[in-house]
């Protein structure tokens, strides 16, 4: 069975995800959403990922404790936008709803 939506319907859903994007922005523009210890091994990964020296920690180990995706993508992003990583990850995660992104990148 399909749901057709009217214009109003429409409208309304997209005014809905705009106010809680809005939202978002807002609580996390001072100090973002808050990093933990496995985001820096993220952000330090990204870094490398970024500078062409391959998955190093911020230690200069091997990225090895977790899977390389979400680095990947930071790094990639870095890389075309020059943004470093953590503004990089800042921008990401406000535009991204975290819950679905982290559970499927991580």
């Amino acid at each position: 069975m399909r749901i057709r939506l009217s214009g109003l319907e429409w409208l309304f859903s997209l005014g809905t995800a705009l106010v809680g994007i809005s939202l978002v922005w807002a609580a996390t523009s001072k100090y973002g959403a808050g990093v933990s210890s496995d985001s820096i091994f993220y952000l330090a990964s990204a870094d490398s990922f970024a500078q062409g020296k391959g998955l190093l920690d911020h230690e200069g180990f091997p990225y090895i404790l977790w899977p390389p995706l979400y680095p990947v993508l930071l790094g990639g992003q870095q890389w075309v936008t020059g943004l470093t990583a953590l503004p990089g990850w800042h921008t990401s995660d406000r535009l991204t709803p975290g819950g679905l992104k982290k559970s499927a990148l991580t």
